[in-house]
C-alpha cells in the first residue's frame, strides 16, 4: 500500500511486559469469560468461554483506550490487509497472542502542536479579590 501514516496504536510492542492501554471485555452476563495479560513482551487473550448467546459478535472484545476511528477513513494493519468489520467465530478455549501491532489511517492528520502562550510579566492570583474594591499590585 505504500507509506502509511504513523501507527495509531499506543504500546504496540508490549516492551517491559506493560499491558496499558489494552483491555479485554468479557460479557459475563452472557457467560463469556477469559483472561488478558502480557508475557514475554506479547499481549495474550485467553478465551475460556465465548458466551451462551446466539449473537457472539460482541461478547468478547480486545479494546485499546485512546484510539479514535473516524467514519469514512481507510485503515490498514501491518500486513496490508484491510481491517474487517466481519465477526470471527470460535467455539473452544483458545489463546491469541499479539505483538508488534500496527494500525495506520491513510487519511490521518496529526493535531497541530499548540504553541505555548508567553507568561505575563505580572501574575496575579484571583483568591482574595473583592468586587468593587481597589486593586493594588506589588513588584
Amino acid at each position: 500500500m505504500g507509506i502509511f501514516a504513523e501507527n495509531l496504536l499506543l504500546n504496540c510492542c508490549f516492551d517491559g511486559n506493560i499491558r496499558f492501554p489494552w483491555q479485554a471485555y468479557f460479557h459475563e452476563a452472557d457467560g463469556a469469560s477469559g483472561v488478558i495479560g502480557v508475557e514475554n513482551e506479547a499481549l495474550y487473550v485467553t478465551v475460556n468461554s465465548p458466551g451462551n448467546t446466539a449473537d457472539w459478535s460482541w461478547t468478547i472484545q480486545a479494546r485499546h483506550q485512546y484510539l479514535t476511528l473516524q467514519e469514512g477513513h481507510e485503515y490498514w494493519n501491518m500486513e496490508d490487509i484491510p481491517v474487517t468489520t466481519e465477526p470471527q467465530t470460535f467455539t473452544d478455549t483458545f489463546t491469541i497472542y499479539f505483538d508488534n501491532l500496527e494500525l495506520s489511517d491513510i487519511q490521518y492528520t496529526p493535531e497541530p502542536t499548540p504553541i505555548p502562550l508567553p507568561k505575563p510579566d505580572v501574575r496575579v492570583n484571583h483568591v482574595g479579590y473583592y468586587p468593587r474594591r481597589a486593586k493594588k499590585q506589588q513588584f
